[in-house]
């Protein structure tokens, strides 16, 4: 016979085994199996092409130019957004650093006749400018005071500019463009702060594309630049961690221009900011517009080792188009 000590320890032995659950191990996530998004509300159809003029620097133009992959990027959407683009960018000689800056400014855009007739034929439904914010302030020497004067000049001619975009019956758009890759004395957050002023006196819509590939790559190589200008830390996306730490958005051997990443990434960006729609779900590759011969082939080849970021990218470009909106 149990004593009483024994009989109670039984039943206590007993309650707790039959409370207790097997632990089931489980399975350590793939890390290769693709990221993925969460299924889209229908989005409203687009039944008119939206026509967009495209201006400025000649980086629009690199790899085909973001303006033709965001066309096809927004073909590429369901349901699919049908737009008609037409870019004009000023030629330059690249070895006259006097020729480079007059075409990738405000100032310069505004002289040159292309422009303006192109502007005027219309209609458009927008009209996107792009200039280079290191260049054209250069000339002027680099002190606090002297890129106060271009900012000057930027908002100035970005005025103008929205009077004529007005009188088309388009809306502006202003890209705020992505870091030089070498250490330069102009900061994110000194373009940011101009091209926001401008906006903010134009009613111009901004299309934050510098703040999307700083959070792909988000190392500022200005932040140790001595007597720099004084940062604003304006929307605080500095220093976040990147999508890929080998995924580099610049063309080899260049300090500006981008490399079929960078030119997608770019396209994500203008696709989040004009459409007000998230590129995760327009699922599109740069190969789809590539032929596969010629000199294109090059950049078919590059973009195999982009391929797998692009999902990241398209999610990167809306998460901060978003956040810049929602500031």
């Amino acid at each position: 016979m149990l004593r009483k000590w024994e009989f109670v320890l039984s039943i206590i032995l007993i309650l707790a085994t039959a409370g207790c659950q097997p632990v089931v191990p489980q399975p350590a996530p793939d890390a290769s199996e693709p990221e993925t998004i969460a299924p889209l509300e229908p989005e409203p159809a687009v039944t008119e092409p939206l026509r967009i003029l495209f201006v400025g620097d000649q980086v629009m133009a690199e790899n085909l130019g973001y303006d033709v992959h965001f066309a096809a990027m927004a073909a590429a959407a369901d349901p699919p957004v049908q737009v008609e683009t037409q870019r004009v960018i000023l030629a330059a000689d690249r070895g006259d650093p006097e020729e480079l800056i007059r075409a990738a400014s405000l100032q310069g855009l505004w002289q040159a006749g292309d422009v303006m007739n192109t502007l005027r034929a219309g209609p458009w439904d927008w009209v996107v400018f792009h200039q280079d914010m290191v260049l054209p302030a250069y000339a002027l020497g680099m002190t606090p005071e002297a890129y106060a004067e271009f900012g000057q000049t930027y908002v100035e001619y970005a005025a103008k500019f929205a009077a004529e975009v007005e009188k088309a019956g388009a809306k502006m758009a202003l890209v705020v463009p992505w870091h030089y890759k070498s250490e330069m004395y102009v900061t994110m957050d000194d373009m940011l702060r101009v091209v926001r002023r401008a906006a903010d006196e134009t009613g111009a819509t901004v299309i934050p594309v510098g703040l999307v590939w700083q959070r792909v790559k988000p190392d500022d190589p200005a932040i140790e630049a001595p007597d720099r200008l004084d940062s604003c830390d304006v929307c605080g996306l500095r220093h976040l961690r990147r999508t890929d730490p080998a995924l580099d958005l610049y063309a080899p051997d260049s300090d500006n221009s981008p490399n079929i990443a960078g030119t997608y990434l770019t396209a994500a960006a203008v696709y989040a900011a004009l459409l007000d729609r998230n590129p995760a779900y327009a699922v599109y590759a740069p190969t789809d517009a590539l032929p596969a011969a010629g000199p294109n082939a090059q950049l078919r080849d590059a973009w195999k080792d982009v391929d797998a970021n692009a999902l990241p990218l398209r999610k990167t470009a809306w998460k901060v188009v978003e956040e810049y909106r929602n500031r």
